[in-house]
């Protein structure tokens, strides 16, 4: 039963991060379409499409900002893996010490 839990979660996060990555990909696709089609019909303005900096939309701005929290959580799990991995390390020794 173990290993049936251990392979949903990392199917869990197998599609998390190639997910979260792909809306970013599909996302900026999306976004230079739409700054086509905002250039063809100027009276109908998007948010999406409405200029942040220089050369930034809206559109853009929250592609990069969904990449950064699937990143962000890429770097936590795999800290708390090896985090993990240290403490049953050391569970593992105290108890060897504890049998001598």
């Amino acid at each position: 039963m173990q290993i049936i839990s251990k392979v949903s979660d990392m199917k869990g996060r197998l599609i998390a991060y190639l997910g979260g990555t792909s809306v970013s990909a599909y996302s900026a696709d999306l976004t230079t379409e739409a700054k086509r089609m905002a250039a063809d019909a100027a009276s109908q303005a998007s948010v999406m499409t409405m200029p942040v900096l220089h050369s930034w939309t809206v559109g853009d701005v929250l592609a990069l900002g969904g990449f950064l929290v699937v990143l962000g959580r890429f770097v936590f799990d795999v800290f708390k893996y090896f985090d993990q991995r240290s403490l049953q390390n050391r569970e593992t020794d105290s108890d060897a010490s504890k049998d001598t």
